[in-house]
């Protein structure tokens, strides 16, 4: 009986806290939400308008950190998008296992080298920026690596992990644009007034 009564008691507990994170978060993630197109395409990676090689100025330097982190973000912001929709198609059995796994895949090795290319820019005055971007980094590979294990050996919990970092996504957005905007209003506008 007494087991009965612990199942229940953490049954609640998870809905309470289902409700307290719908209450707090206004603006939720649709994840399992059913599509109508039952197609799927093969892997594209996300389009990047200019690759990173070509962001270095005409004089050879190194691209600043608040463009090289704007880039970073923008694209594993795509990247996070592609993985949500590729765990809705798997959902609505509108793909395949070994197409989310490869797709999981690609995503998880460009956002350890957006993590490494990070790693090395730290100097005075970036650190929040660079902290925060590679925080959101850290969480799209994170998700990527969650999905490829539960498709690995199928269990449920890696696909609780999987929605841990989709509801983390937002507030790691958040962080990120304040870390950008207090980084454009301390050093962008010195470097453009100084030009």
């Amino acid at each position: 009986m007494t087991e009965n009564k612990r199942v229940f008691l953490l049954l609640g507990f998870l809905i309470i806290l289902c409700i307290l994170s719908i209450c707090l978060n206004h603006k939720t993630a649709t994840v399992f939400e059913p599509e109508t197109d039952t197609s799927f395409s093969s892997f594209e990676p996300v389009e990047e308008e200019v690759p990173i090689s070509e962001m270095t100025e005409e004089s050879g330097e190194e691209p600043s950190i608040y463009d090289l982190s704007g880039y970073i973000f923008k694209n594993s912001n795509a990247y996070c998008e592609r993985l949500k929709s590729e765990v809705n198609d798997l959902a609505n059995d509108t793909c395949d296992r070994d197409h989310l796994y490869e797709v999981a895949a690609s995503i998880r090795l460009n956002q350890i080298s957006y993590y490494t290319m990070l790693n090395g820019r730290y100097e005075e005055g970036d650190y929040d920026l660079v902290e925060a971007c590679k925080s959101y980094c850290f969480n799209v590979e994170t998700l990527a690596a969650n999905i490829m294990k539960f498709i690995e050996i199928g269990r449920t919990k890696y696909i609780s992990r999987c929605m841990i970092c989709i509801s983390a996504d937002e507030q790691l957005k958040t962080n990120f644009y304040n870390a950008q905007s207090e980084y454009y209003n301390l050093y962008e506008k010195e470097t453009t007034a100084d030009k």
